[in-house]
């Protein structure tokens, strides 16, 4: 399958008409009138009706907004029916959580462990959802079977926070403690004390992202991968991070503000419903920053190698349908003309002797031995023609080796093609496979078609010295080799 850098890409016939195949014979970009339905061996396919050759589905690159620009949608999503029930129940949860505190001897651990395991959880949950390109929050309820996972996503979030807190308790324990007490504005005349708030809002979404994206707690704590986050996006990071900010604390202010606002409840039900009030709309805040970081590691994914090819492509028509008709005859291999009607007059049997070389293949044995310049005017004039070489494979690399030094990287991949072709369990069949597989993925950005021919090479030679490359090429692009 063909990617494509445009998401409008026209038929090479009808250029009225979007193209929705790409031909693997003539390379012609097809509309549903260029392109048939066909059948091989049980198998469906879309044929070509311009060479007879099998089309594959175009693909595209998505489109991915930036982290700022989604903001609205973010919000829509978060403010739909479905944003609200999904918050509402959150903060419901989170609001009976609270009354744990009232076991006796380690209740209030207990309400700090659920309040907290169960916010960790969501927010987590919100940022892969993001990170997968799903600007939607996820249902409440898809955390509340497992309560081991609860307290652990709890642990790792109070760990990725310590990068906060634990600093600025060390530094504030003692009469510094009791003086921000007594003035919290304070807080904002003292250098040592802003710089580890600054250092630590750095920090933190950086912690909290991988935190949700790995398995491993102690990644958070690893300085390389947090600054190899920061680094390779600096402008997008440290604006996500400040937006981060500015929410995270915004959910404070909104919270007393809330408290404040609401009148004071004397029956118990009030109460609860105040709270779960106040819980549920505070907590749009956090949400929307869970996304806003999970959209920037969406936004550049590729960069930090967190998405595969897969996820980077889509079909450009996903929808389409061959609107296209066969030939009655049919088409004969490899060809784009119908096959002849057959007779009623059976042809005598004869015996065919082997066909000799062309005379243009003959000269281009002959160029290839000595005069590689000459060797690729007269393949350029073979394939003017219209006519392929019929050459060994061990000529026909050599070929591609001289077309890819001249630039010619299509007709290196034919050339690869036809040698692996000619002889498929031969000893330079691997070479040919490997050979263009690696021109389809670095030349002609091509990796659907170099990830199909890589998986065939491990698959047909798993023990050959190439397949262990090819492994190496799949795992770059994002795929698993088969096993």
């Amino acid at each position: 399958m063909s990617p494509a850098s445009s998401s409008v890409i026209r038929c090479s016939v009808h250029p009225d008409a979007r193209a929705a195949w790409e031909c693997s014979g003539c390379g012609a970009q097809l509309c549903p009138r260029c392109a048939a339905d066909d059948m091989i061996q049980r198998l469906s396919v879309v044929r070509c009706l311009n060479c007879g050759a099998v089309a594959q589905p175009l693909k595209v690159r998505k489109e991915i907004k930036s982290f700022l620009a989604m903001i609205p949608d973010f919000l829509l999503a978060i403010f739909s029916g479905r944003g609200l029930l999904h918050v509402a129940v959150l903060g419901l949860l989170l609001t009976l959580s609270g009354f744990l505190a009232v076991i006796p001897l380690l209740g209030w651990l207990a309400a700090l462990a659920a309040y907290f395991g169960m916010y960790a959880t969501y927010y987590f949950l919100v940022i892969r959802e993001a990170v997968a390109g799903n600007p939607q929050p996820p249902p409440a309820t898809h955390f509340t079977d497992n309560a081991v996972d609860v307290l652990l996503c709890a642990v790792r979030f109070l760990l990725g926070a310590a990068v906060v807190w634990v600093p600025a308790i060390i530094y504030l324990w003692g009469p510094r403690m009791v003086a921000l007490a007594a003035d919290p504005m304070s807080a904002l005349s003292d250098p040592v004390l802003l710089l580890i708030a600054g250092l630590g809002l750095l920090y933190f979404p950086a912690a909290m992202i991988t935190a949700a994206t790995t398995e491993s707690t102690i990644a958070m704590f690893n300085p390389l991968m947090i600054l190899g986050i920061i680094m390779r996006i600096p402008r997008q990071y440290v604006g996500a991070a400040l937006l981060w900010g500015i929410l995270f604390v915004g959910r404070f202010f909104l919270r007393a503000k809330l408290y404040a606002a609401l009148m004071p409840a004397f029956s118990v039900t009030g109460m609860i419903g105040k709270m779960w009030l106040t819980e549920s709309v505070c907590l749009t805040l956090p949400v929307l920053s869970a996304f806003i970081l999970g959209w920037v590691i969406y936004q550049n994914g590729e960069v930090l190698g967190v998405l595969t090819q897969s996820d980077l492509w889509t079909l450009a028509q996903p929808n389409a349908r061959p609107a296209g008709v066969l030939p009655p005859g049919g088409f004969p291999k490899g060809r784009g003309r119908p096959a002849p009607a057959a007779t009623s007059v059976a042809a005598p049997a004869v015996a065919v002797a082997p066909q000799a070389a062309s005379a243009p293949t003959q000269e281009l044995r002959q160029a290839l031995a000595g005069a590689p310049d000459q060797a690729l005017a007269v393949y350029q004039r073979l394939a003017q023609a219209g006519l392929s070489p019929e050459l060994e494979p061990a000529e026909e690399l050599k070929l591609a080796a001289l077309l890819d030094r001249a630039g010619d990287a299509r007709g290196a991949v034919l050339a690869c093609r036809r040698a692996a072709k000619r002889e498929p369990t031969g000893p330079l069949a691997p070479r040919a496979l490997f050979t263009a597989a690696r021109l389809l993925a670095e030349r002609m950005k091509k990796p659907a078609d170099a990830e199909a021919m890589f998986q065939y090479l491990v698959k047909t030679f798993p023990t050959h010295e190439l397949a262990d490359k090819a492994r190496q090429f799949l795992s770059q692009l994002g795929a698993q080799p088969p096993v």
